[in-house]
């Protein structure tokens, strides 16, 4: 109801505005919306409305000529909204400079290049190689790039990122490496530990923790057979008597009074020692149980994303 009346109010602010027409429905430029004009190439194609582009070009990542617009078989589909991004929202007066393609500043992008270099063009080549990137940057081949403040790749049913479909790539150049996918947060980071790094596999990860466990737990059984067994020389030592070589049923005194009373401290000890290694071995299992079985709400393994 609140929105209804919201509605209707700014309705009626409209009656009397002359270009109430152009400000609510249609998608032209907005009296005192200024846009920034577009460097056309010789021969580009341009699909333009406002300050939205469809360029059909060559590769061209910023002024004539760069990247490889002078080369042949180098077809580009620049698509582009916001030219210069905030400086050109803020410009606030009509001009008539031309601006080239600015992969840092225009607002967002799909680039879609049959030859290019399109880590270079985005400016990320520098971030891949501090991070450790498998090749620092794609080198004159066909490439497709986005950009923007956000992006959301949203699937209904499921999403699937691969790579080496093909032993051969667009030129028809044997792969001589082989190419992964690398997930990249915090590109401009200055804070230390931001080195890229491999994932890890969850069914490894899992086969590796669960022979770990086997081989504490074997330690622990170890350790319970060893306490085992000062128990029982501690107890023999305590009770332990000499018999005298004479014909009267006579003994020796048994060890000294400090030896007895180390003796059953020692005991006391073994016996705790017994009890702490029994319930490790038991929080051995609980470890197994909650981490390491599927169907566990805190199991290790993710049960939708995969990788190799």
């Amino acid at each position: 109801m609140a929105e209804k009346k919201a509605f209707e109010t700014s309705v009626k602010g409209l009656k009397n505005d002359s270009q109430a027409y152009e400000r609510t429905i249609t998608s032209r430029p907005a009296p005192g919306e200024y846009i920034v004009p577009f460097e056309q190439a010789p021969g580009d194609r341009v699909y333009e409305n406002g300050d939205n582009y469809i360029v059909l070009t060559k590769d061209r990542p910023a002024g004539i000529p760069s990247g490889h617009f002078a080369e042949t078989n180098s077809y580009a589909i620049d698509m582009v909204v916001g030219r210069l991004g905030s400086l050109g929202i803020d410009t606030k007066k009509e001009t008539t400079k031309r601006v080239d393609p600015n992969f840092k500043l225009d607002a967002a992008r799909i680039y879609i290049s049959q030859r290019t270099d399109i880590d270079d063009n985005f400016n990320i080549v520098e971030m891949l190689e501090r991070k450790g990137s498998i090749d620092g940057g794609a080198k004159n081949k066909s490439a497709i790039g986005m950009k923007a403040d956000n992006i959301r790749v949203i699937s209904r049913e499921a999403i699937k990122l691969i790579t080496m479909t093909d032993r051969y790539n667009s030129a028809n150049v044997r792969q001589s490496a082989e190419y992964g996918i690398e997930l990249i947060a915090a590109a401009n980071s200055t804070k230390p530990n931001t080195d890229l790094q491999p994932l890890v596999k969850g069914k490894n990860l899992e086969q590796a923790l669960g022979d770990l466990l086997d081989h504490v737990a074997q330690i622990d059984t170890q350790i319970s057979m060893i306490d085992k067994m000062i128990g029982q020389i501690t107890l023999a030592l305590v009770s332990h008597v000499h018999t005298l070589a004479l014909p009267t049923p006579i003994t020796s005194p048994p060890i000294d009074p400090i030896s007895i009373t180390n003796n059953v401290l020692t005991t006391i000890d073994n016996v705790m020692q017994i009890v702490e290694v029994n319930l490790r071995q038991f929080n051995h299992e609980a470890f197994r149980t909650n981490y390491l079985t599927p169907g566990s709400a805190t199991y290790i393994c993710s049960p939708h994303n995969k990788t190799t």
